[in-house]
């Protein structure tokens, strides 16, 4: 086996406390060769339950980046049947609209208990999904009381981060419990965060991590800002590396909403401690992100949508809910 005896408390964390798999599911897991590793560990967690498994590879059945999701793959997925499946890949650019749909395969369409785990690494697996998720749904719990009333949250952080934020009760707030153990249900792991689609956002965010394709920059040296009016970024500046300013702004204009405010979210996995330069665990770090495009209608009611997605992340925070303080440069006060 290519991979350590010090992966399987990770798998196993997401193969059985979070996914629930027993002997009477069939599990599905999506992966590619750079994730090689922590598939091999996923599958053998898996199949340590009594299910029935099959791991497919992305870059077995298209060229990356996978523009669309290609037909072969669905046949076989389709003929499987699966009742709990995983999408365990590299982030690659340009694949954002394929992954998306092959997640809405298995979710809506196949109605799996599903983990979406698109640029998981060892590092994750050893850091995020070795958490005690039993404890981050309780504080998500506790954050999802406080914030599901919220009009005005303002937040503070290192490197210039000043923004205000405001909601409408129309948008529900999803997300904390990485506990996915009925049919459709779904959620990213490592787990960790409360969100919703906020009405509005005006300020700056100063951030060191940037996702979708610009996850091969890992943790940035230096941090981009993004200046925000009525919800809309209006100016982007990233002193390095160079080009990173120019293709922020390209991925900016790619379509109307490309620009606009979608996702508000608070990182709550109290078991990570530092950033990695990875947003599948970053953006869970206890503090705040914002994603910029679409808002995930589906899950918080947002009435519009829009095929882009990039999470930036604030570090450091100081967070006031309606004037009320529940966290203070990056730790908890609830």
């Amino acid at each position: 086996m290519s991979w350590r005896v010090d992966l399987q408390a990770g798998a196993r964390n997401a193969i059985v406390v979070c996914l629930g798999v027993t002997s009477n599911d069939r599990f599905l897991l999506v992966g590619d060769e750079g994730t090689s590793e922590v598939d091999e560990a996923l599958e053998a967690a898996a199949a340590a339950t009594g299910a029935a498994c099959l791991h497919l590879r992305l870059d077995q059945y298209a060229e990356r980046p996978a523009a669309t999701l290609p037909e072969a793959l669905v046949e076989e997925i389709t003929r499987f049947r699966p009742t709990v499946s995983a999408i365990a890949v590299q982030v690659v650019a340009g694949e954002l609209a394929s992954i998306r749909a092959l997640r809405l395969l298995l979710v809506d369409d196949l109605r799996c208990r599903h983990a979406q785990m698109a640029g998981i690494s060892r590092q994750l697996m050893e850091e995020g999904m070795a958490a005690d998720y039993v404890e981050v749904a309780k504080l998500a719990a506790r954050l999802h009381e406080i914030v599901a009333t919220a009009s005005v949250i303002e937040v503070t952080g290192d490197m210039g981060t000043d923004f205000v934020a405001r909601f409408t009760r129309a948008h529900r707030w999803v997300g904390g419990n990485a506990i996915y153990r009925e049919p459709g249900q779904w959620g990213n792991l490592p787990a960790g965060e409360v969100a919703t689609s906020p009405l509005t956002v005006d300020g700056v965010i100063a951030s060191r991590v940037i996702g979708d394709q610009f996850g091969r920059y890992g943790l940035l040296s230096e941090p981009a800002r993004f200046f925000i009016r009525e919800g809309r970024v209006v100016e982007v500046t990233a002193p390095s590396p160079d080009g990173l300013e120019q293709e922020l702004l390209a991925y900016l204009d790619q379509e109307p909403c490309s620009r606009r405010v979608g996702e508000f979210a608070i990182g709550c996995n109290t078991a990570l401690k530092q950033l990695t330069g990875n947003l599948l665990q970053d953006e869970k770090f206890p503090g705040v992100h914002v994603g910029i495009g679409d808002p995930y209608a589906r899950e918080t009611g947002a009435d519009w949508s829009c095929v882009t997605h990039v999470d930036v992340v604030a570090s450091g925070c100081t967070v006031n809910v309606d004037g009320a303080c529940i966290m203070s440069d990056g730790a908890f006060l609830v």
